[in-house]
């Protein structure tokens, strides 16, 4: 055989072997009673065994875990598996160095973020010119870099005062940690026991309260009123029966009618159970409080059936008008054109006449004669009539 056929020969045996090396990972010790299914990670069909040993059987095909078992077949320069088992590492991120033993290898093997042995070896500290990618912020570098907060925010975006991995007791609740660690609820509870949507440090004005701040800042009255000015009780979406209306339902419920009716069947304006003073009687509250005389009379001393601020129209004056709400006489005149003391229906009697009377019931100008049988003119109605006929019968003649 030729020498370039035998060395021809012997390359392609070491390539043979060298291919070889490159996919099939070196045996460990993890078979248990002979398979290899207990090899990490488990889920990896590439374990094969071999005697008492197992190994990968494809190095290069990417695993679905870097656990420890796999980067001690295929990488036993780096045998260890880091803690999100996403690359080999020649750390074992699983034992804790002691004190004084840190290393910058050990801290950099076993962290998320760029980082360092501290100066005495007792610990590990973040590189802070090497900024943490997005969701990839922790405590360590919080503490170390951040001018902000010292602690990572809840979803590792970015640094916080608050430390959202203790979560506070019941009563020690602040807007500042929830605003820190909550995503959504950013406020303190009025109590302090948990995390809000609203602010509850921050009353809102008249006209703007709403049913969320009600529920979470007033847990005593957690209801919206109809006003949108206050809190209450009262659940004004629903409708009470009728006879179920009370004062406190209509107050926080109606947003004019604030107090139940006598028979609570409905809202009205008026206190029922606050009899006006005498001379402050109105229409609304004897409507509202009085529903058989449903008005006030002309003293707005009492209610009365009549309505007596809408007097009657010249001609149609009535005895019931007038005896309910005339201020001048409860009798109609004798053409029911106003209200008179004298009952015009009841003529007296000859001997009997009054001023009063002839004024009243005959014209405002009449006056009683002086046998009191009749009613005869006044005299400086005469004159002036006298004088009327005097001036006419001059511009005559």
């Amino acid at each position: 055989m030729k020498k370039e056929e035998l060395s021809l020969i012997l390359l392609l045996i070491i390539l043979s072997n060298v291919n070889c090396t490159l996919y099939r990972g070196v045996n460990i010790d993890c078979q248990k009673n002979g398979s290899c299914s207990s090899c990490e990670p488990t889920d990896d069909g590439e374990w094969s065994p071999y005697n008492t040993f197992c190994y990968i059987s494809n190095c290069l095909d990417p695993p679905s875990s870097f656990a420890t078992n796999y980067c001690q077949s295929c990488a036993p320069l780096t045998p260890y598996g880091n803690p999100s088992k996403t690359k080999c590492v020649a750390s074992n991120c699983s034992s804790l160095p002691s004190k004084g033993s840190y290393t910058d290898l050990w801290c950099s093997d076993c962290n998320t973020i760029s980082i360092k042995a501290n100066a005495d070896k007792s610990g590990c500290i973040p590189i802070c010119s090497n900024t943490p990618g997005i969701g990839q912020y922790s405590n360590e570098w919080c503490s170390n870099c951040s001018s902000v907060g010292k602690f990572a925010s809840l979803n590792k975006k970015s640094c916080v005062v608050s430390n959202c991995s203790s979560t506070p007791s019941p009563g020690a609740y602040s807007d500042q940690w929830c605003s820190d660690c909550n995503s959504t609820n950013k406020y303190a509870s009025t109590d302090h026991n948990s995390c809000t949507f609203s602010n509850c440090s921050s009353i809102p004005s008249p006209g703007q309260f709403t049913s969320k701040w009600c529920s979470d800042c007033q847990p005593s009255t957690p209801l919206l009123n109809a006003q949108n000015t206050a809190c209450t009780k009262q659940d004004c979406s629903i409708l009470p029966s009728k006879g179920s209306f009370t004062d406190l339902w209509c107050s926080a419920c109606s947003s004019t009618n604030k107090y139940a009716s006598q028979t609570q069947n409905t809202c009205i304006v008026s206190n029922c159970l606050s009899t006006p003073a005498s001379g402050q009687f109105t229409n609304q509250w004897c409507s509202d409080c009085q529903t058989t005389t449903p008005f006030a009379d002309s003293l707005k001393s009492s209610c009365v059936t009549l309505n007596c601020s809408n007097p009657p129209a010249s001609g149609k004056y009535t005895l019931n008008w007038c005896s309910v709400c005339s201020l001048t006489g409860i009798y109609p005149n004798t053409n029911k054109s106003a209200c008179v003391i004298s009952n015009c229906s009841n003529i007296p009697k000859e001997g009997f006449y009054t001023n009063q009377w002839c004024s009243d019931c005959v014209n405002q100008g009449y006056v009683v004669s002086s046998d009191k049988k009749g009613c005869v003119a006044h005299q400086a109605l005469l004159k002036s009539v006298l004088i009327l006929l005097l001036l006419i019968n001059f511009l005559i003649f």
